[in-house]
């Protein structure tokens, strides 16, 4: 794309901006939106400070008189609301709207220093010279403070986009003002994200198509702007992370990013992130015409220069071949293993142990077509939202997944640590685990249920069978369901994944409906579910599927038709955390899961 080219781009999106600025504050005013923590704000219209600075360095790099002179006000005003105050516990962040200052938040966002202070960088390094003397003082001191709160915070590498950030913000402030203090920091923190990150060729935030995007972003900034040639060395390989982890997890047949997903926020991939993507790609990776594009991709690409080099997509970019690999990574000190098969028809990923919050993939598939995708994941829900309390760990081989279920009387509600269990107890009117379809569903020509526990379901090209083996919640009487949820009814009973209302086909297996109730998780003597999920191409399922409990355990066990045997195993009974996760125990073969290493074959 040329220079010019993306410039008219610019231009044609500050225009469709224009709408909402506000004259009388000079700042972008927006319809309010958050993720439901760090602010008491639940709506109406509100003044960011992230999307202001990066409108304002949009304004700048339009060449125009009236748009720079506008972008110049924007970033001073946005830099007067930086907390200045050195012993503030708040020293050198921003609040998230102008509307809702620091002390009012719930609770403020360090992030805020990293992402603020980023855009600062931009501004001062390729617009500096537009502002008076005394205004580059101020953007100094602006960035100088942020560095501190970066500094102060010095988050780990397992933050993965926030340690990226972070780690430019201060190598190139350092670099820039020819800081030794500021520089050294950033200098050893990138050599310690490095050595985390390449211990597994892997980020913490797994396969997050999200925060690799962000982080691929990042890292194309910081290999542009950083002089320093072993650091520049270092972000080109955390670069060939982020583009291996986009290349190798794209579904050409049904144009999606395969799971499973470390954090993620909607079913489907947006037609923003496709656009950068296919931008970023040269249209390697196409999901629209180049028309189309233009008219979704946001000018950020062009400030942040993403961009996958071309050894990177000759090295990862897959065929429309079969292909199963196995890879592991560090999060929060413990080895995670992530399991991914494609063919042309489906892809099916799968975590070996994690908790089942909203946000976590842990058994996704995807199908159909790039026009009319679906998506399918098992999720546990707790009154129809997503139950971080439940542990699950899976076990996989080609398109053949074996799950376990278990409850933690110490974990997560609806999110792992913000609203933890108390006392092992829980109130619930309905408690189900759910293999949920979603998208494309006229793309399911046939599904039902057999035998009282065989949920089966096909399209003209894949078929799909989930064989629960054994569910036993205390004493309740488990029941099977088939329910077909429209999008008005998913989004008021808030049983969607994150904020995609659309749609959805559900197998559910009820554990509890009822009146409310409290149950505690501490007394159950039976509280799992164990079950297999098999796709094919065809209508070919003869593996040989074994269940059995001993000596209050669980196992399942499937041979495939190599004669290959998959066991996976967990206790019956609820237990915390820590214990549940030591307690899961998967094998391939004769290999252990936690032994199996990574690997790919075709």
């Amino acid at each position: 794309m040329t220079e010019e080219k993306k410039r008219q781009l610019l231009i044609r999106w500050l225009e469709g901006e224009e709408q909402d600025y506000d004259s009388q504050t000079g700042l972008l005013k927006k319809a309010f939106s958050s993720p439901g923590y760090h602010t008491k704000l639940r709506g109406g219209s509100v003044h960011q400070t992230r999307e202001n600075m990066m409108y304002a360095s949009a304004l700048f790099d339009s060449g125009t008189p009236s748009y720079i002179e506008r972008g110049k006000k924007i970033a001073l005003k946005i830099a007067a609301l930086q907390d200045k105050e050195e012993a503030s516990p708040t020293y050198g962040i921003w609040s998230w709207f102008y509307e809702e200052p620091l002390e009012e938040m719930d609770p403020p966002d360090w992030n805020w220093a990293d992402f603020l202070g980023k855009e600062f960088l931009f501004i001062v390094m390729r617009h500096g010279e537009l502002f008076s003397e005394e205004e580059q003082e101020i953007l100094e001191d602006t960035i100088r403070r942020a560095c501190q709160a970066i500094r102060k915070r010095d988050v780990e590498p397992d933050y993965t986009n926030i340690s990226v950030m972070g780690t430019y913000v201060t190598c190139i402030a350092g670099e820039y003002y020819r800081d030794e203090e500021i520089l050294c920091y950033g200098k050893e923190r990138l050599r310690k994200i490095h050595g985390f990150n390449m211990a597994y060729h892997n980020f913490a935030e797994y396969n997050s198509p999200t925060y690799t995007v962000t982080a691929a972003e990042d890292l194309a900034r910081f290999y542009r702007d950083i002089r320093w040639a072993e650091g520049k060395s270092m972000v080109y390989d955390l670069l060939k992370i982020a583009w291996k982890t986009i290349l190798t997890h794209f579904h050409h047949g049904s144009g999606q990013w395969s799971g499973p997903h470390g954090r993620c926020y909607r079913a489907f991939l947006s037609e923003e992130i496709q656009a950068k993507l296919q931008y970023a790609t040269g249209g390697r990776m196409c999901f629209m015409k180049e028309g189309e594009m233009e008219k979704i991709l946001n000018p950020e690409c062009f400030r942040t220069g993403i961009v996958c080099f071309p050894e990177f997509l000759e090295e990862f970019f897959p065929d429309c071949g079969r292909a199963f690999f196995r890879e592991s990574f560090k999060r929060y000190g413990e080895l995670s293993i992530a399991s991914l098969y494609q063919c042309r028809e489906f892809s099916l990923g799968s975590f070996y142990k994690n908790e089942m919050w909203i946000q976590r993939d842990n058994v996704i598939a995807y199908f159909g077509t790039k026009e009319q995708p679906v998506m399918m994941k098992l999720q546990c829900l707790h009154d129809f939202y997503d139950f971080s309390g439940a542990q699950i760990g899976s076990v996989q081989k080609d398109g053949t997944v074996l799950s376990v279920v278990n409850f933690a009387t110490d974990g997560g509600d609806t999110h792992p640590s913000l609203d933890r269990i108390k006392d092992g107890t829980i109130t619930a009117e309905d408690i189900r685990i759910r293999l949920k379809l979603t998208g494309s569903l006229e793309q399911i020509r046939d599904y039902g249920l057999r035998e009282g526990n065989q949920f089966y379901f096909g399209t003209d090209r894949v078929q799909g069978r989930f064989d629960v083996l054994l569910a036993a919640f205390g004493e309740q009487e488990i029941r099977y369901e088939i329910n077909r949820i429209d999008k008005g009814e998913a989004g008021n009973r808030g049983n969607n994944t994150n904020v995609d209302h659309m749609d959805r086909l559900a197998f559910d297996i009820v554990l509890y409906h009822g009146k409310p109730i409290e149950i505690n998780l501490s007394e159950l003597e039976h509280g799992v579910c164990g079950m297999v999920l098999r796709m094919k191409e065809t209508e070919s399922f003869g593996e040989d599927m074994e269940c059995r409990r001993q000596e209050g355990r669980l196992i399942l066990k499937v041979k495939d038709h190599t004669g290959t045997a998959l066991e996976v195993s967990t206790g019956v009974k609820p237990g915390r955390v820590k214990e549940l996760r030591r307690d899961v125990s998967g094998t391939l073969g004769s290999v252990k899961m936690e032994e199996a290493g990574n690997g790919r074959g075709e």
